[in-house]
């Protein structure tokens, strides 16, 4: 499990959302963000489908609070990275450090704790 902490929290209220993904999906995103392709020519980039300097939506949702969390892929000049989009109930937004990984979430703040599960789907 990926686990942020942005503040210390004391008695953390609890909010979980479950995200289907298929295996197909998640083995693809995995596989992208463990992709160096620094040495690639073209011909490759065209065959793994790699667009420089895009981003891809894989997940985004919403907490019982109102809290929200987008995840997205992201392609650089050399690699693929995730770039993950926290948002507070009151609209505050935090982007989480990069961790290079798409698993289950937690996030931890002041009084909340923030939980996205990853739901395998088969096709």
């Amino acid at each position: 499990m990926i686990k942020h902490i942005l503040e210390n929290k004391n008695s953390p209220v609890v909010h979980e959302v479950n995200f289907p993904i298929s295996r197909k999906e998640l083995q693809r995103v995995r596989l992208l963000l463990d992709t160096n392709f620094e040495d690639m020519d073209d011909d490759k980039f065209e065959k793994f489908g790699i667009v420089k300097d895009s981003s891809e939506c894989i997940i985004g949702v919403s907490f019982n609070d109102g809290a929200a969390l987008d995840w997205s892929l992201c392609c650089g000049q050399n690699n693929y990275y995730d770039d993950v989009v926290f948002q507070y109930p009151d609209g505050k937004t935090v982007t989480l450090e990069c961790s290079y990984a798409l698993d289950n979430m937690e996030i931890d703040t002041e009084t909340d704790i923030y939980i996205v599960k990853l739901e395998l789907q088969d096709e």
